[in-house]
């Protein structure tokens, strides 16, 4: 009776499915008439949405890729973000399940920060309803999602980091920070009006995700073999020469992440003298570069010229004959007077600060004091978990390259606060994920002469 039951309830299931089906693509079909294209992603949505609930690499990808892809326009809520949105909700979800019933041994580092991410969670939303402003709920959606992004993002990393290998996490690292690093010179150029390229914004604009390739790069390049060295060669430069190109005198801080790599090699750092030769080797292949670079993406030679002498000034004590300076130390007289209007909440996340505020009191006034303190709690938790299971287990270069991530930001304050950076949120997500790729590689490394131990002496 039982078979009988099964098979009659299997027979049904793909009835279901069958009908299901047909209507989905009786609908597809109806859509070629209004719009080809949106037939075409209509018929591909079932597919893309099996692989993203099968694959949690894929719940990575669309994570970060899409969100770099989608989020870099500060127009209101478009399809595309409401779709993004959307597949982010269901790539959390099933992270989330996936974590609860079977979770890796690696995941109680990280426990401590959960309830600091919920509380973080709630402040943003009480924030928003008890703005003073009246703020917006549009505007609220698309400046918070960067907040949330610091919350759930996590939460896919730990998941996707014990299916993939080191390798692959470096490789993401490597890959889509050094598209990040091009995409920003390609923004910023553009924004200058001194461009020569005809493209426009392609990613969103980001310093720490570029820094953290940047400063995993720097460790690979010690710790690799021949080959992989010259690969990891190539990010070293591209990354440092995208910044620097764009004449945002704020970049030079990615340099900031060679004082997080330095160190003892069996800490998964950089010995002084390898760091030494590779800063070399970069800084020559980066200056033979930079002339025929700026050449093709530059439409007025004089531009880098006319921004090293605004740096010169700056040094020398001459700060007032620089706009740029005096416009960031106005911008900090205007933060403390918002920042006065709401100090405890802010004035919320969905309220458009009607000035340019690259100061760090720009968290302090979207979020307010408590708001502030709740994030900052939020990152000293996910930063002891990285700590705490580099002690335990074993160190690796994703640890110390997350420590470069957080030397930036922390360099990164006097120009603006990082939590306004869009990349911040995809760079936590890659980081944290070749993390847990490297604690889950060695303990199960380290599981293995045991199991193979118990099995040699159960033997007859």
């Amino acid at each position: 009776m039982k078979l009988a039951f099964s098979a009659g309830l299997a027979r049904r299931r793909s009835i279901f499915v069958t009908a299901m089906a047909l209507a989905w693509a009786s609908f597809s079909a109806l859509l070629l008439s209004v719009d080809p294209a949106l037939a075409l992603a209509s018929a591909a949505a079932p597919i893309g949405m099996f692989v993203i609930i099968r694959y949690s690499l894929a719940r990575l990808m669309a994570s970060v890729v899409g969100g770099m892809l989608v989020l870099g326009s500060s127009t209101d809520l478009s399809s595309g973000k409401l779709i993004y949105a959307g597949l982010l909700s269901v790539s959390v979800s099933v992270a989330a399940v996936r974590l609860f019933r079977d979770p890796p041994d690696y995941l109680h580092y990280f426990r401590p920060a959960l309830p600091w991410g919920t509380l973080l969670v709630a402040v943003v939303i009480i924030g928003f309803l008890a703005s003073p402003m009246n703020a917006d709920f549009t505007t609220f959606a698309r400046q918070s999602i960067f907040y949330l992004m610091l919350v759930v993002g996590p939460i896919i990393a730990l998941d996707t980091g014990r299916d993939i290998t080191p390798r692959l996490a470096y490789a993401l690292v490597g890959v889509i920070g050094t598209v990040a690093a091009v995409g920003f010179a390609i923004d910023w150029l553009s924004r200058r009006g001194v461009t020569a390229l005809s493209a426009d914004r392609i990613v969103v604009s980001s310093l720490l995700l570029p820094a953290l390739a940047f400063a995993l790069a720097v460790i690979l390049v010690s710790h690799s073999t021949a080959w992989s060295r010259v690969a990891w060669l190539t990010p070293t430069v591209i990354i440092p020469l995208s910044m620097l190109i764009t004449g945002t005198r704020t970049n030079l801080v990615i340099f900031g992440a060679l004082l997080a790599v330095v160190g003892r090699k069996s800490s998964s750092r950089v010995g002084t003298g390898r760091l030494a030769v590779t800063v070399l080797v970069a800084g020559g292949l980066f200056l033979a570069a930079f002339p025929a670079i700026a050449s093709v993406a530059l439409n007025s030679p004089e531009f880098i010229e006319g921004r090293l002498r605004s740096a010169i000034s700056v040094l020398a004590g001459q700060g007032q004959a620089d706009q740029s300076f005096v416009m960031r130390a106005e911008q900090y007289s205007q933060g403390v007077a918002l920042f006065s209007l709401s100090p405890v909440l802010g004035l919320g996340l969905g309220y458009f600060v009607p000035i340019i505020l690259d100061s760090p009191l720009m968290t302090l006034v979207r979020l307010g004091w408590l708001g502030t303190l709740v994030l900052l709690a939020y990152f000293v938790a996910l930063c002891r978990a990285v700590w705490i299971s580099a002690r335990s287990v074993t160190p690796s270069p994703a640890h110390t390259a997350w420590w470069g991530l957080v030397v930036v930001g922390l360099l990164s304050l006097p120009f603006g606060t990082p939590f306004e950076d869009r990349g911040l949120g995809f760079a936590v997500i890659l980081a944290l994920t070749g993390v847990a790729s490297c604690l889950n590689a060695a303990q199960a490394s380290a599981k293995a002469p045991q199991m193979f131990g118990a099995t040699s002496r159960n033997k007859p």
